[in-house]
């Protein structure tokens, strides 16, 4: 008789809790960041915006990024699978 691999392995369920501990501690900080920039380093609130501005430019040119990767990997794909 054949075993039935276990769907949740050890190391799957590990990497699951440290994703959501880190995503947790991500969620966390964010909002408390530019409290601290301009309260203790005294940072301008003008700091402030470029630095949460220039994060969220990185990730919008980070998603394109992905979307164009992912548009000429279909198309490749299409392409090998029609040789065949």
């Amino acid at each position: 008789m054949t075993s039935k691999k276990a769907f949740l392995t050890a190391n799957v369920v590990a990497l699951s809790i440290v994703s959501l501990l880190a995503d947790l501690s991500t969620e966390m900080i964010v909002p408390i960041l530019p409290l601290f920039l301009v309260g203790t380093l005294g940072a301008s609130y003008s700091i402030v915006g470029l630095i949460e501005g220039s994060s969220d430019s990185a990730s919008s040119l980070m998603k394109v990024v992905a979307v164009i990767a992912t548009i000429l990997f279909v198309v490749h794909r299409i392409k090998m699978s029609r040789t065949l």
